[in-house]
């Protein structure tokens, strides 16, 4: 019989990565057929906010990259040297994907100069024109979010945990004084540092928490709680019906709404709880089955980036073919199935090779930036 074992920490934050990425497919997919749904089904509004899970993502970088820095000194220069490796190839690849795309398929004749646009970390003026790949303006603030990691670190660790609350407080009313100068607040939120920071922060407070309650060991941690799974359900509850009541009273294309000045912070705080919580569970497994499955979502974990880059072009790929999809497009129910059954598999297929041929040649040059 198979001997029962512990589903490490690096298996679980890979399992929430997969789940993040599956839920960006699910709402694109979903998306291509409907939008503005206001929906009974908590489920579907989820699915037709899936764009949350851009916040699951952030709090996972903010999580891992503290988690992984400890209570080391960072070389700088070392550091953005392996977030360039992780990023740059597989954006560089799908960028000149994209412009060649528009230049020859769509004559909008893209140069150097728009190609420099969309590497250098700051939005293009043309991303909104984007077929494939509009996604990858994620990825700007990301890296903006990376050249500001090993600052706020040592703010973190010099001024304590205050210093954070302090950040977030301050970008909360520094979004308020904006709204109320401008009347609206949405993209300010939802697509620059100036939104997505808090959610950056709250990882950044969770990994020191953690490092706190494990002495610095990581695995097997000892955060683990009686009520853990408890936790993680009512966590889940918090974050389904408050999405649920996201898409009811605003929703994403909402340009004017004043909830923007405070929703990335909460969606920030309520996945937060959704990470905390996932690896607060005594999760141990003694069949095949629930370790394959394990195994697989921690697969599905490490390709997400190749999943997240690549899935708009897969889900027109799919669209266009002469498969019969048509049973998928008759109700919010049949889109969802649709997305699950075929969708997400076909984008995790692609993604597999992707990761092995492109990604993880890069990644294996990452050098040592830890003192």
């Amino acid at each position: 019989m198979q001997s029962d074992y512990f589903i490490s920490i690096s298996k679980r934050l890979n399992h929430l990565r997969f789940f993040a990425a599956t839920l960006i497919v699910l709402f694109h997919s979903f998306h291509r057929m409907y939008t503005d749904v206001k929906d009974t089904s908590p489920i579907i509004s989820l699915i037709e906010e899936g764009h949350t899970a851009i916040g699951l993502f952030l709090v996972l970088s903010g999580f891992t990259l503290t988690v992984l820095v400890r209570n080391h000194d960072i070389s700088y220069s070392g550091f953005l040297f392996n977030r360039f490796l992780r990023i740059y190839p597989l954006m560089t690849l799908a960028v000149f994907l994209q412009l060649f795309h528009g230049t020859y398929n769509e004559h909008r004749n893209y140069t150097w100069t728009h190609l420099v646009s969309w590497l250098v970390p700051f939005r293009s003026e043309t991303v909104g024109l984007a077929s494939f790949f509009p996604q990858i303006w994620t990825l700007w603030v990301e890296f903006q979010l990376y050249l500001l990691f090993p600052f706020l670190l040592h703010f973190l660790r010099r001024y304590g945990k205050r210093y954070i609350l302090g950040l977030i407080c301050f970008f909360l009313l520094l979004r308020l004084v904006y709204f109320c100068a401008t009347g609206e607040v949405r993209y300010l939120s939802y697509e620059t540092v100036f939104g997505r920071l808090d959610q950056f922060l709250i990882g950044i407070v969770l990994g020191r928490l953690f490092l706190d309650a494990n002495v610095d060991k990581v695995d097997p941690p000892k955060i683990e709680r009686r009520f853990g799974f408890t936790l993680f359900a009512f966590a889940a509850l918090i974050l389904i019906f408050s999405i649920h009541w996201f898409n009811r009273k605003v929703g994403y294309t909402n340009l004017v709404s004043s909830h923007w000045i405070w929703w990335p912070t909460f969606e920030g705080a309520v996945w937060g709880c959704i990470l905390w919580s996932y690896l607060s569970i005594k999760i141990f497994i003694n069949s095949k089955f629930l370790a394959f499955l394990s195994k697989s979502l921690s697969w599905g974990g490490a390709v997400s980036f190749s999943i997240y880059i690549f899935h708009n072009l897969v889900i027109e790929a799919l669209l266009s073919s002469r498969l019969p999809l048509k049973w998928a497009r008759d109700g919010y129910g049949e889109e969802v199935w649709f997305g699950l059954l075929v969708v997400v598999p076909a984008v995790t297929i692609f993604a597999i090779p992707s990761f092995f041929i492109i990604e993880r040649p890069f990644l294996l040059l990452k050098r040592k930036y830890l003192r």
